[in-house]
């Protein structure tokens, strides 16, 4: 017979395994540690970025200006442990603290812009996703954009018969980007959007975005 005991909190226990011999009889002193508890982590949450334009920096450097009061994520994760291995870990719980309204980080990003001011010609919704510079080929990657310049924040690809290639666009929720590069899934109203990491890409996932196209180009 065995006798599994399951505690929430950081406790060690050990778990009582009764076998039965050939005449039935309880062979004592056999044991299993197996231990299951519950923790609660905290992750940070962080405020809204806000992103402007500064010229003054190399394309696609962004600084971090600091502000605003970042909210958290609690989990609550639950950690098997058998024998001092620890087998499997579960989330069992989780709510979110978010940022406080209106609570705000200003970042500037670095884009070479040979214009004083931006002419709008038209604000639409369209369906984003996010890539990194690799495009997901590792070593056979170039790193290039369709037009030859290099994949970093603050590239997007998109359908060249709705924006045009080289068109300045901002991307709410991203901020001030070329459209420079193309891809295979990218048709109509959807925009592709470069970012850094494997992990910021899988945080953007797919969503609806509002942006703002500008009439002016940069071909330089």
């Amino acid at each position: 017979m065995r006798r599994e005991l399951t505690f929430v909190g950081v406790l060690v226990a050990l778990a009582m395994i009764e076998s039965a011999d050939a005449n039935g009889k309880l062979m004592p002193n056999v044991f299993a540690e197996r231990i299951t508890y519950s923790v609660a982590t905290q992750a940070a949450a962080p405020a809204p970025n806000t992103y402007v334009l500064d010229d003054s920096l190399p394309v696609g450097k962004i600084v971090d200006g600091g502000g605003g009061v970042p909210g958290f994520v609690e989990r609550t994760v639950a950690r098997l442990w058998v024998e001092g291995e620890l087998k499997s870990e579960t989330v069992v719980a989780e709510r979110e603290i978010p940022a406080i309204p209106g609570s705000k980080r200003i970042s500037s990003i670095g884009f070479d812009v040979p214009h004083k001011q931006l002419t709008l010609a038209r604000t639409m919704t369209v369906e984003s996703t996010a890539y990194t510079p690799d495009a997901g080929l590792g070593s056979r990657a170039t790193f290039r954009t369709a037009t030859g310049r290099r994949a970093e924040f603050g590239v997007i690809a998109v359908d060249p018969r709705v924006i045009p290639l080289n068109t300045l666009v901002f991307v709410e929720g991203y901020g001030l980007a070329l459209a420079c590069d193309t891809g295979g899934a990218i048709k109509g109203n959807k925009i592709d959007v470069c970012v850094t990491t494997n992990r910021t890409a899988r945080i953007w996932g797919r969503r609806n975005v509002r942006i703002h196209v500008f009439k002016e180009r940069i071909t330089r």
